[in-house]
């Protein structure tokens, strides 16, 4: 595999992942027998293009070199469609996953949030019961608050580089070329 940056204008670079193929099949699972459009796309295929766009901003440009003699025109559309459909499928899960801890994390911080109102409202009541009740809503309330505000601003970050390269991936340009 070979990567390269493409200057475009000032502000946009492309990022070329160039995979030299002997056949089409290197691209998915060696274990699936379906039709291209249908087949799951290879881990390895998968792990060289995250660690190629890790640290690479812009666009995507997969480039996949095939000996004429096996190129099909037939199957790269399947193919592009198929690599298209994968990575649209992961970025939207990605994206949901992202969505729902933050409306998580939101609703235990406003639970926390008004754990810590009741326990303030318990403060210097002399029943046995409601003490030992502000005595445990204070951490409850802290704790809830500060794990809510985790997993809006700092759990989906540490999630970001998979939804990131999936969204990349999916807008990415693929191209079949000519092998040498």
């Amino acid at each position: 595999m070979r990567l390269g940056k493409r200057e475009g204008d000032a502000n946009l670079h492309k990022v070329s992942i160039s995979l030299s193929l002997n056949s089409y099949d290197a691209l998915f699972s060696d274990f699936d027998p379906r039709d291209y459009s249908e087949r799951i796309l290879s881990e390895d295929f998968i792990e060289e293009c995250k660690r190629a766009t890790k640290n690479n901003d812009g666009k995507i440009e997969l480039v996949f070199l095939c000996p004429k003699s096996k190129r099909d025109i037939k199957d790269e559309t399947k193919i592009k469609r198929r690599v298209k459909e994968y990575f649209d499928y992961n970025f939207k899960k990605e994206r949901e996953k992202r969505k729902k801890l933050r409306l998580e994390g939101f609703f235990w911080f406003l639970i926390g949030s008004m754990v810590m109102v009741l326990a303030t409202l318990l403060v210097g009541k002399t029943n046995f019961f409601l003490k030992f009740l502000e005595i445990m809503a204070i951490p409850a309330g802290w704790f809830l608050f500060w794990e809510g505000l985790d997993k809006v601003f700092v759990t989906p970050r540490e999630i970001l580089p998979d939804y990131e390269f999936y969204r990349k991936m999916f807008d990415s340009d693929i191209i079949f070329v000519d092998s040498k």
